[in-house]
């Protein structure tokens, strides 16, 4: 197990393959080389809610945390960097995204991401060629006699078919209380192996699913 909570002494990053595990999450995610570890601790005031496991051999960088936060201050990057970190944080704690992902993709995803929101009742009509991510609220999918499929809590998402090229889903998508969600265009997620293989098995479970539901 690598240090639980990195404090103001140190940063590292790794190498190679390295687990991070949250309390409350139910996935653990293997992180992409290059990624750096604790960087969180740039914005937090409080320890690090994370656990680090080496998958495999690991080689660390440290480096100084307080150093790193002067060469930002410096540059007059610091406050632009901390709101960006603090703006990913949401994307890496989903299931979708916290797998593997290269260190600039939760950032250029974030700007490529439009906002929705939908009142409570409020159907999502179509994705229109975008995937959603559930932010707060949440969705639920029913087929077409109103039977309910699944329910979407926040850091799931909608729209997978259109990233995948398939028909349009069968099934209506409607909100459960006022809902937030972040529009992503599939062509942002190109490039992303572990991102096409999961909307994949989400697709194909769904669509089992619908085949499974009693008919009546």
């Amino acid at each position: 197990m690598l240090q639980p909570s990195i404090t103001s002494t140190a940063l590292p990053c790794w190498l190679r393959s390295v687990q991070r595990e949250r309390t409350g999450l139910a996935n653990a995610f293997t992180l992409a080389c290059g990624t750096l570890i604790g960087v969180d601790a740039l914005y937090l005031k409080t320890a690090l809610p994370d656990t680090w496991r080496a998958a495999s051999p690991v080689r660390l960088l440290p480096i100084a945390l307080e150093a790193l936060r002067g060469f930002l201050e410096r540059r007059g990057w610091f406050d632009s960097v901390c709101r960006q970190l603090e703006g990913c944080a949401f994307l890496r704690n989903t299931w979708l995204f916290g797998d593997r992902l290269p260190p600039q993709r939760p950032a250029q995803l974030m700007q490529a991401a439009r906002p929705v929101t939908l009142a409570a009742g409020a159907a999502l009509p179509g994705t229109q060629g975008s995937l959603h991510l559930v932010g707060s609220g949440g969705l639920v999918l029913k087929d077409g006699k109103d039977r309910l499929l699944e329910t979407v809590k926040p850091g799931g998402f909608v729209g997978e078919e259109a990233c995948l090229s398939r028909p349009a889903a069968p099934w209506q998508i409607r909100a459960i209380a006022p809902t937030t969600l972040l529009a992503f265009d599939c062509e942002s997620l190109q490039g992303l192996p572990v991102v096409t293989w999961k909307l994949l098995e989400t697709h194909e479970r769904r669509l089992r699913s619908l085949e499974l539901n009693p008919r009546g």
